[in-house]
């Protein structure tokens, strides 16, 4: 890359890395998803010279695993390796498939497939925002009404049903695992979409919901960026006995991007416990729809195309 539109390359990746970083850290998943996010769309419509997807891919990765890392470090007390052992064996397994699979397929198939992980994963993701939200507020209106001196028995009694319909709907919407029957499915197409678009989340975080680690947030946030960790680092490896590393658009990537994720994680860690979580994941989930979207806009327009002329 040289130019102006390198220098302009490098910056919306320093960018979307940031970005990335804060989303990871003040949610626990997020970094592929995000970065990708951001990124695919501008290579789509060509706003990222020399910069293939097959590039981006591996700098996310890149990026990714001393953030996840440094997270597992600071979380290790709350990992349960013996919860998480069989999803990130299905996920380790999965993931040279999914390197593999990134140099066999059409760019473009790979970008509609990604688009349409994205918008699935983003919709079943605010549909949970939205239920919890509701359920919380129900059980804030019951805390005030039952402080509250002013409030009769009927007052308190009908809050408390509330509460307790919200809280159930809540809980209707979703499947729930009572145990890691479904963990090795879910691992392995975790590693393949982790290989080969640097975004494990989706799966991961779905099989974490269902079997309700979000319970216990630490917990919860723990297993993910462990399992994640995990997965990131394998790729890394892999990606660098191929010499996916030694392209000079990816080195220079990642020294530029570097400051930007060191940068973005101190203000995580500032931030943390300040800004609402649930708030901030809707941002990010509500925006992460929208890539997906933009991903899915050629394929859409292509099939749209010879119905048009017909």
């Amino acid at each position: 890359m040289a130019g102006d539109g390198a220098v302009q390359t490098l910056e919306l990746v320093a960018l979307s890395a940031a970005v990335a970083t804060l989303s990871q850290c003040l949610t626990g998943f997020g970094f592929g998803m995000v970065a990708v996010g951001i990124l695919g769309p501008l290579q789509a419509e060509g706003d990222l010279p020399g910069l293939p997807f097959s590039a981006i891919v591996a700098v996310v990765i890149l990026l990714s695993v001393p953030v996840t890392l440094a997270q597992v470090w600071e979380k290790r007390e709350y990992v349960e390796l013996d919860g998480v052992s069989v999803l990130l064996g299905a996920a380790l397994l999965g993931t040279p498939v999914g390197v593999l699979s990134l140099q066999l397929l059409d760019e473009r198939l790979v970008l509609t497939l990604l688009g349409t992980v994205i918008v699935l994963f983003s919709a079943s993701e605010l549909n949970n925002l939205f239920q919890d939200v509701q359920a919380a507020r129900a059980q804030e209106e019951l805390e005030a009404k039952a402080a509250s001196s002013d409030s009769d028995d009927d007052e308190v009694t009908a809050a408390a049903e509330a509460a307790a319909a919200a809280a159930a709907a809540s809980e209707e919407g979703r499947l729930v695992l009572k145990d890691e029957r479904w963990a090795p499915v879910f691992g392995g197409l975790a590693g393949v979409l982790g290989g080969a678009f640097a975004v494990p989340s989706p799966f991961v975080v779905m099989y974490a919901a269902m079997r309700r680690w979000d319970t216990e947030p630490l917990r919860c946030k723990a297993n993910l960026v462990f399992v994640l960790a995990a997965m990131r680092t394998l790729v890394t490896v892999i990606d660098a006995a191929r010499g996916e590393y030694n392209d000079p658009v990816v080195l220079s990537s990642v020294l530029v991007c570097a400051p930007a994720c060191v940068l973005a994680y101190n203000l995580a860690g500032t931030l943390e416990g300040k800004v609402n979580p649930t708030l901030f994941r809707g941002l990010v989930v509500g925006k992460l729809m929208i890539n997906g979207f933009i991903l899915l806009v050629p394929a859409i327009l292509e099939a749209a195309g010879p119905s048009a002329a017909q």
